[in-house]
């Protein structure tokens, strides 16, 4: 019999259950390893390794390697967890997978469990593969290998020329944007709230790894609050004919950064590399991320009060305003990166494999490369017609319809039609994988 394995992703689990019951009557065996236990699905015909919190004597220093896999944890990296818990989940994961002996492992790479996994999955040569929801087009998925961006398993789909010219124009005017970009429809905000208090729920029943306790959360909210007021006060337009080169900051914790981007992970790192490579006379303008975050620190506000050449745009900046402003965008795995060739504003990426093998003229393999290319070439990084027709037929083919959310944020996910598409594209992965 197939046997598929999932991993919880607290409330990205409610899509994974109905996906998996789904499968199910299929013809699979599925298992779960939870580690959030108010997460734990309730299937009888489904299997379940509920790993216990571990207690004090449980906890142990992991080794340096161990720690260097996991660098990525928001966790020990935001919330101050820790990492004495490392050792005890990574032996009662591998445990699992010894017992359940998976054909194929579906879960993200956000989370410190979920990383744990990957890990064990690449040492048991079991595929573990990520489905990701695609940023342009919207309601489509990439299935990506462990914590990498590589494709692991192609739709083949191919869009007409009409219809990819029809995507483009809606994408130029406004009128397709990605899914998690749109504003919070206020009949889902309650769903929402309550949703951050089963977190909280979690937390006093004894999960302490992934979530923060209410103290560190409400010392962070208030610290961010004081940071963005500590902006405010600090913003500064920029003046017409400067030479400038815009810096987005990244929401993060974020995986889209934080694994994916690791090597650029440190924003404050990349703000030194600009500044160290651009002339005395170009500003470097950081634009704070609508949804801003723990990245909006301390240390980034005084690193920008000391330096004259770092501009913090004020808060209610937009992307249009603060592209027209300066010379050109350089970003590590930002959406911005793609939206340069799609045809809107002039950036160069790292961390896009997807930009870097069909548009390598919009990569560049460091920030300091990159603020030098866009101040002297001016012809790169500008998209057109062509580049998004290129960008959005590899988008295509290489990903698969369906949408990959939480519930609470949409619910289409889990609709009957949604969770069919996504099983059945499992499905022709696995077939994939028997060949």
């Amino acid at each position: 019999m197939k046997t598929i394995c999932f991993i919880e992703n607290r409330g990205k689990t409610v899509l994974w259950q109905q996906v998996a019951n789904h499968l199910c009557s299929m013809g699979y065996r599925v298992c779960w390893i939870v580690q959030n236990h108010l997460y734990s699905t309730k299937s009888k015909n489904q299997e379940v390794a509920v790993i216990p919190y571990p207690k004090k004597s449980h906890l142990s220093k992991p080794s340096e390697s161990l720690k260097w896999r996991l660098r990525s944890d928001r966790g020990n990296r935001f919330f101050g967890n820790g990492d004495l818990h490392y050792n005890y989940y990574a032996a009662k994961i591998k445990t699992a997978l010894e017992d359940f002996k998976p054909d194929m492992v579906i879960g993200e790479s956000t989370l410190f469990h979920e990383l744990l996994a990957i890990h064990a999955c690449r040492e048991k040569k079991i595929p573990y593969f990520h489905p990701c929801a695609t940023r342009y087009p919207s309601d489509r998925f990439n299935l990506f290998l462990g914590d990498t961006q590589e494709v692991a398993f192609s739709s083949a789909d191919v869009w007409s020329a009409p219809k990819i010219e029809e995507y483009i124009k809606a994408f130029l005017g406004g009128a397709t944007i990605p899914t998690y970009m749109k504003p919070v429809r206020l009949s889902r905000r309650a769903i929402i709230f309550l949703a951050s208090l089963k977190s909280i729920w979690a937390y006093l029943r004894g999960e302490r790894y992934n979530t923060p306790s209410a103290y560190v959360k409400i010392s962070l909210s208030w610290r961010l609050r004081q940071n963005k007021e500590r902006w405010g006060r600090m913003a500064k337009q920029i003046c017409p004919g400067s030479r400038s080169i815009l810096y987005p900051l990244q929401m993060q914790p974020e995986a889209n950064l934080d694994v994916w981007g690791e090597p650029w992970s440190n924003q404050l790192e990349n703000l030194h590399a600009l500044l160290k490579a651009t002339p005395e006379d170009v500003i470097i303008a950081v634009k704070a991320n609508p949804k801003a975050k723990y990245e909006l620190s301390q240390e980034l506000l005084t690193f920008a009060e000391y330096h004259s050449r770092i501009f913090l745009l004020p808060l209610k900046t937009g992307m249009d305003e603060a592209r027209m402003s300066t010379c050109g965008t350089i970003t590590a795995t930002g959406t911005v990166g793609l939206e340069a060739l799609l045809g809107l504003g002039r950036c160069l990426s790292l961390g896009h494999p997807v930009v870097a093998k069909y548009a390598p003229e919009f990569n560049t393999e460091s920030f300091t490369a990159g603020a030098r290319t866009l101040l002297e070439n001016p012809s790169l990084g500008v998209g057109d017609h062509s580049t998004a027709s290129v960008l959005l037929s590899r988008i295509v083919f290489d990903s698969h319809r369906g949408l990959i959310n939480e519930p609470v944020w949409d619910n289409r996910c889990i609709s009957r039609e949604n969770v069919a598409a996504i099983a059945r594209t499992l499905d022709r992965a696995f077939a994939v994988l028997a060949t």
